[in-house]
């Protein structure tokens, strides 16, 4: 005999009388509403305490132990009462995220984490549709992006860079110009706090320009052939900042320092470790000169 929505409803009000369900979830205590736990009807938690299994709780104190992340569960128990899935905006807590979605079978959050994130709903620097489309074109397929460091909101020092960027597999870094030029690169390397300059060459790494003084079209710069060992890539030290460029030359070298801040020099000479197009000045095409100074500096991990 099949079981009826109202057969349900009895069962759920014969097993949790009082309507309040006490959670003990990895050791962080929670209390909720039946009626919450039943926001998404088709998901594993609605199931556990629909009155179709014989849940037990403890004796002592009432809550039912659920061995799961009790850090991420807080997440999932404030989707289902808001309807709105708020999160930090980092790789981690995610992914940390949607593996509990995916094991508590929450559909809603597991099509809101799996979908992709576009990078002008997160960055300050790029906020026109059509540099959005020319980025992602230019990424591996489906990437997704993920804010790791903003220099005016963590620090403009090479260790704020190192502290939040180190370690992150693939990268992508956008510049803006005091001038408003924007531009950036990308590498599948990770970045660390070297001493002594440590260089990474990467095949697939790149620099780009969105906007330059010589208005030329959004441009990806590729990492140029190898040629005695000295293929683009990045160049990890703990004295700067994102720094793209061979193992002798910089390409594009960002210096960070809380000294002087925003203002400091940086530096562009394209040619060495990627391409510079035809025609094209290698100090000049990107920010109009070879030293320049930035107003902004994004990190983001793809993924």
């Amino acid at each position: 005999m099949k079981e009826t929505k109202k057969d349900s409803e009895e069962l759920r009000n014969q097993e949790f009388p009082n309507q309040i369900i006490k959670l003990d979830v990895g050791g962080k205590i929670y209390k909720t509403s039946i009626q919450t736990i039943n926001k998404d009807p088709a998901s594993m938690l609605a199931a556990m305490f629909s009155g179709r299994f014989k849940m037990k709780s403890r004796e002592e104190d009432g809550y039912y132990f659920i061995d799961r992340d009790g850090d991420t569960f807080r997440y999932i128990l404030n989707y289902l009462r808001n309807g709105t899935l708020i999160y930090p905006d980092d790789v981690t807590t995610r992914q940390e995220i949607l593996q509990e979605a995916e094991f508590y079978q929450i559909q809603g959050i597991i099509d809101d984490l799996e979908s992709p994130v576009l990078l002008r709903e997160t960055s300050v620097i790029v906020k026109r549709k059509e540099h959005d489309t020319e980025i992602s074109s230019w990424l591996p397929t489906d990437s997704k992006c993920s804010l790791l460091y903003r220099a005016t909101r963590d620090g403009w020092s090479a260790m704020d860079f190192h502290r939040l960027c180190d370690d992150k597999g693939h990268t992508l870094v956008l510049m803006k110009s005091n001038d408003g030029y924007i531009g950036g690169g990308y590498t599948t390397k990770s970045w660390e706090a070297s001493r002594l300059e440590k260089a990474k060459q990467d095949k697939d790494s790149f620099v780009f320009t969105l906007t330059n003084p010589s208005q030329h079209k959004p441009t990806k710069l590729n990492s140029k052939p190898d040629l005695h060992n000295n293929r683009g890539g990045i160049v990890c030290s703990e004295l700067a900042g994102p720094y793209f460029g061979t193992r002798k030359y910089f390409d594009l070298k960002v210096l960070q320092s809380d000294m002087i801040n925003k203002n400091i020099s940086n530096y562009v000479d394209l040619g060495h470790g990627f391409e510079c197009p035809d025609g094209l000045h290698t100090k000049m095409f990107m920010f109009g000169k070879g030293t320049f100074s930035l107003n902004e500096i994004e990190v983001f991990s793809v993924y």
